[in-house]
């Protein structure tokens, strides 16, 4: 028989944490570790005390969802937060954490909810895992925000929807995309950032981390092409949903670039679909390899060219070409600054795209320390 939460029951739940945490991202990432998610989860979302879905409500699905991918957690595609806002949003019976029918929802053996539940000038967050087949809770977990930061989610997420309903001004299968790509050097316990740049040199070691977003839903293929024929898949798995936070290697994860005296070629690839079969592409790229087509920075347009033919196959464009250099990139307003969990930082400007099809491409020589 499934099982119902009350929210009065898990307030009263021996042991449980509450922080003073004011950063939603951060808490909503404190109470997912929390909970020690399964590879695989349906989730529900948030809802209000009273059961229904709201603004705020929505804003917080969507840093819940960015949070279980930033886990490595696969989510039940289509369903509950990560269904589109006008879908799956039923009411569910106030005070109750999970819905009635909870057990009937998605296909993932484990289901995740929540209800925030406003005690201002705090909002408390209640999350909890249960177990579909047997309706056995598995764990809960809980935290509190700052009740002003997230009516301030819920307005900006009402804008943007107020923005969806007027504009159909640019075409409606572009993506809008907003892409990071740092990297840093570290020296004993010294860790400072560097520059990511076309044609510039980094060390032997300096590691790599990007992050982007996208407005639309759309899938994304992203690698390191060393010019000795190694290659190194970054995203592979290309499904990506709109307005998610994606971190590669993870949120506070880097790639280390650990051959001297090789190029390394980062590719980025994204666009509302993209061919999964990549044989063809890597078939060729391995004939120009074995030919000695490659020799660092030569050949270099010989592989932006089989990348173009690979994106050219599934996507239908009259023209297409990789972004290389800085040369009418446009950029965000304010440089975003990223903490990692070893207390280093980093800033970016980022880049920003609007087109059917995003092809970024970034070479850099690594040189010995």
């Amino acid at each position: 028989m499934p099982m119902v939460l009350c929210l009065a029951a898990i307030a009263c739940t021996p042991g449980s944490e509450i922080r003073s945490v004011r950063d939603v991202e951060a808490e909503i990432v404190h109470l997912v570790r929390q909970l020690g998610l399964p590879d695989r989860v349906t989730a529900l979302g948030f809802r209000a005390a009273d059961g229904k879905s709201n603004f705020a409500t929505l804003g917080l699905d969507e840093i819940l969802l960015s949070a279980l991918l930033a886990q490595g957690v696969d989510v039940t595609a289509d369903v509950g937060a990560a269904a589109p806002p006008d879908e799956s949003r039923k009411k569910w019976q106030s005070g109750r954490l999970l819905p009635g029918d909870w057990a009937e929802i998605g296909d993932a053996d484990k289901v995740l909810s929540a209800i925030a539940r406003r005690e201002s000038p705090w909002v408390y967050l209640h999350l909890a895992l249960a177990h579909r087949p047997s309706g056995d809770r598995l764990g809960t977990a809980m935290g509190r925000i700052s009740e002003a930061r997230l009516d301030e989610i819920g307005r900006q997420m009402e804008q943007r929807a107020g923005d969806e309903v007027m504009g159909a001004v640019a075409a409606a299968d572009d993506l809008d995309l907003e892409l990071h790509i740092v990297a840093r050097r570290q020296d004993g316990s010294f860790v400072r950032q560097v520059e990511v740049r076309e044609g510039e040199s980094l060390q032997q070691g300096d590691q790599l981390h990007i992050r982007f977003r996208t407005e639309q839903d759309c899938q994304v293929y992203a690698f390191l092409y060393r010019s000795d024929g190694e290659r190194v898949e970054l995203i592979s798995d290309n499904a990506v949903y709109r307005n998610r936070w994606i971190y590669v290697p993870d949120e506070f994860g880097f790639t280390a670039l650990g051959e001297a005296d090789v190029v390394y070629t980062l590719y980025f690839l994204a666009a509302p679909h993209l061919d999964e079969d990549r044989g063809q592409l890597w078939e060729e790229v391995e004939n120009l390899q074995s030919q000695g087509r490659f020799d660092r920075y030569e050949g270099l347009e010989l592989l932006d060219a089989e990348v173009v033919r690979y994106l050219q196959r599934t996507v239908a464009v009259d023209s297409l070409s990789i972004q290389r250099g800085e040369e009418g990139i446009e950029r965000p307003r304010e440089r975003r600054r990223f903490v990692y969990r070893d207390g280093s930082t980093l800033s970016s400007s980022g880049e920003l795209y609007r087109s059917l099809v995003v092809a970024r491409a970034v070479s850099t020589l690594i040189e010995y320390r």
